[in-house]
């Protein structure tokens, strides 16, 4: 397992003086983001995930624990619409192409959506 913790501040109030500390963590299911102090019911720690990314049925989706005393998430949001092929317009002057994820094995064409694989099929 993989964790990452980092401390974050109030990018609209930098004189305030409360900060979050998150980690992030790979499991069985997805990615875990966990948030000192926000946890659920049967947390056993500091850092239980209260949002998660997962993949399921081939569709990316978004889970959130709001409530800490409801075992099941209270939203889950799914991400597949918000996937690259779908943007309706480029910004002006955009001249990428082409994106490929640095551990994928595809190729995708930003501007028609089409896939391709690294053997070009």
């Amino acid at each position: 397992m993989s964790k990452f913790a980092a401390t974050l501040q109030d990018y609209a109030f930098p004189n305030v003086k409360k900060a979050i500390t998150v980690a992030l963590w790979d499991n069985a299911e997805g990615v875990s983001i966990g948030v000192a102090g926000l946890g659920l019911a049967t947390m056993e720690d500091d850092f239980n995930d209260v949002i998660v990314i997962e993949v399921k049925e081939g569709r990316p989706r978004l889970l959130v624990w709001a409530d800490i005393n409801q075992e099941d998430p209270t939203h889950i949001i799914d991400l597949q619409g918000a996937s690259i092929r779908f943007r309706d317009k480029w910004p002006a002057g955009n001249s990428t192409k082409e994106y490929r994820h640095p551990k994928a094995n595809t190729l995708v064409d930003l501007h028609t959506g089409q896939e391709q694989t690294a053997d070009g099929k």
